[in-house]
């Protein structure tokens, strides 16, 4: 379309007030009237109010630009919904200042006066609420890392349809209803539940079936293991299953050799590797002692001797824990010069000693048959001498 040029002289000069713009632009107006004239105006400054009214395009290429140097007076809105960007990814604002901000109605929102921000409601009624959208049905917060391997997300599940349920990942859920709060899978196959009355429980389960209860800690600190709650009266419940065989408390050392261990028999273990097992029962110990099982066995010698420089003593415990009353025994430093295979060595250097008390009966045995060999030896000798004293009160 072709242009037109008007040449108007102001009578200020380039700036043209409002009555000048009026009779200049009616001159405009009547030579386009025809309608196959566009208007196009180089330089233009116009003082005080000036109003454009219809359709208006600013620029007719993308190097043009537009200043503002005036503060926008009005609400700025597009002309279609959802249609037009503010900015490019090629070209982006810098900063945004705003009091709130809501971007399609409900997927951010913002509360400047209360310091508060939704995404996904519009609902806000803490400093951040979480909403549901139309995909997806549970809110949920996703934490990425760089490897999506190991992404984590925390989601809520609708409390009327739910409860009061945080999902942990995709396969773990923590129920707060109430004063008890609940961790379980999305398989039932496990959870851990912390009742309003101070216990926590800990369950078990396989195939998605219900849980059963495995270990309790109640108010008082007191464990169960393998018990429905545990026993008030120890610190540690441990209760077998109904299979004999079964351990119901077993420990082992770095080498997975058991050290300790009870049976559903009624017994309770002390391996003590090549030295045997030893065994408690009705209130009797007792230790292995088959043959088979011993070597470089040799006969004791000259006990009698080693027992008589022995120091019997009584004694009281430094620690008041193991009671305040008179013991009677012996200190592993008074035995170990005659008996060394008596006293058990620390494991660490500057650690206690221990004194092998039942192994004291062999000792024992040895010096009352030394004992014995002489009170024979000594009846022996008596008897020859009575006789000899008997023939010479015969003569």
């Amino acid at each position: 379309m072709a242009y037109m040029t008007v040449t108007n002289t102001l009578v200020n000069g380039n700036t043209a007030d409002a009555g000048e713009l009026n009779t200049n632009f009616s001159d405009v107006i009547a030579a386009t009237s025809d309608g196959t004239k566009d208007m196009n105006i180089n330089a233009l400054t116009c003082a005080g109010a000036v109003a454009f009214n219809g359709n208006m395009t600013l620029g007719n290429a993308t190097s043009d630009t537009v200043t503002f140097t005036a503060r926008v007076a009005s609400s700025v809105l597009p002309s279609a919904d959802d249609t037009y960007d503010l900015g490019s990814a090629a070209l982006q604002w810098r900063q945004l200042y705003a009091d709130d901000i809501t971007v399609n109605a409900t997927t951010l929102v913002t509360d400047a006066a209360n310091g508060r921000v939704g995404i996904g409601t519009a609902t806000l009624e803490s400093p951040l609420t979480l909403g549901e959208n139309s995909s997806d049905t549970i809110p949920t917060v996703r934490f990425q890392s760089d490897n999506t391997s190991y992404d984590a997300t925390i989601s809520t599940y609708d409390q009327a349809t739910y409860g009061n349920y945080i999902g942990l990942g995709a396969n773990a859920i923590l129920d707060t209803s109430g004063n008890i709060v609940n961790l379980t899978s999305a398989s039932n196959s496990a959870l851990v539940s912390a009742q309003g009355v101070g216990r926590i429980k800990f369950y078990t389960g396989t195939g998605g079936s219900n849980p059963s209860e495995r270990m309790s800690i109640d108010e008082n600190g007191n464990v169960g293991i393998g018990a429905a709650s545990p026993n008030s009266t120890y610190r540690l419940y441990v209760k077998g299953t109904s299979g004999a065989s079964d351990y119901p408390f077993l420990v082992v050392d770095e080498s997975s050799n058991f050290v300790f261990y009870t049976r559903n028999n009624g017994l309770c273990y002390m391996p003590q590797y090549s030295d045997g097992t030893m065994s408690i029962s009705s209130g009797a110990i007792t230790t292995s002692s088959d043959e088979r099982l011993k070597k470089d066995i040799v006969p004791l010698y000259e006990s009698l001797d080693k027992v008589l420089q022995l120091k019997p003593v009584t004694y009281k415990w430094i620690d008041s824990e193991k009671g305040d009353y008179t013991k009677i025994g012996f200190t592993a430093q008074s035995v170990e010069p005659y008996f060394p295979e008596l006293v058990g060595q620390p494991p660490k250097e500057g650690g206690m000693k221990g004194f092998h008390y039942a192994d004291m009966v062999a000792v024992l045995t040895k010096a009352i048959q030394e004992l014995s060999a002489k009170v024979d030896e000594q009846q022996t000798l008596i008897e020859s001498l009575t006789s000899r004293i008997e023939a010479l009160e015969a003569k």
